[in-house]
């Protein structure tokens, strides 16, 4: 989403520590990466949401990226925190990725807000609660114009036919999913 959304000294606001490519992406696609660093009180870890919206609000980001929940932290983001991050992003005219890479072990998602906020774009993987972290496939939910974008400029990282077909036959395999995770819970 850096290079499709993003154009050179855009800028882009992220939690720290997250995922580790975000800073890389940054520095990749040439943009200003404004960080909002994790807080901790007693044994919490959390995000102060207020800092978070301050951040958007000054910055005026051309993407917010919020991995929920993040990794490494385990913060896991209340929807009425959610709500509020997206109402104010909304404000900005930013793009906000939820990162939602481990749903469904984590059952929360933001997909009901999709047709409230045109420019939110929910991320996912195979890579945790599907068990297919070596081939390193994903995808993005969003309205049609984010996704025309994204297949209108076609990275050159693409997944192959081998991955693809093998995807396509995982799918079918839901319910057994579903069952693995119910065990891990």
């Amino acid at each position: 989403s850096y290079d499709v959304l993003l154009k050179q000294n855009d800028v882009v606001l992220r939690t720290d520590p997250t995922y580790g490519m975000y800073p890389i992406y940054a520095e990749q696609n040439h943009v200003r990466d404004i960080i909002c660093n994790y807080k901790r009180s007693d044994n919490t870890i959390y995000l102060d949401v207020d800092e978070f919206i301050c951040l958007i609000r000054h910055n005026k980001p051309k993407l917010v990226c919020l991995p929920t929940p993040d990794s490494p932290t385990g913060v896991l983001l209340a929807k009425d925190s959610i709500n509020q991050i997206i109402d104010v992003a909304r404000e900005t005219s930013s793009f906000i990725l939820i990162d939602e890479a481990y749903y469904p072990i984590s059952q929360d998602t933001s997909i009901d807000l999709l047709t409230d906020f045109p420019n939110l774009i929910i991320t996912r993987t195979f890579n945790k609660a599907w068990g297919c972290a070596g081939l390193r496939i994903g995808y993005a939910i969003a309205s049609k114009d984010i996704i025309d974008k994204f297949n209108n400029a076609r990275p050159m990282r693409e997944i192959g036919g081998f991955e693809s077909e093998f995807i396509t036959n995982l799918l079918p395999f839901k319910k057994e999913i579903m069952n693995s995770i119910e065990i891990l819970l």
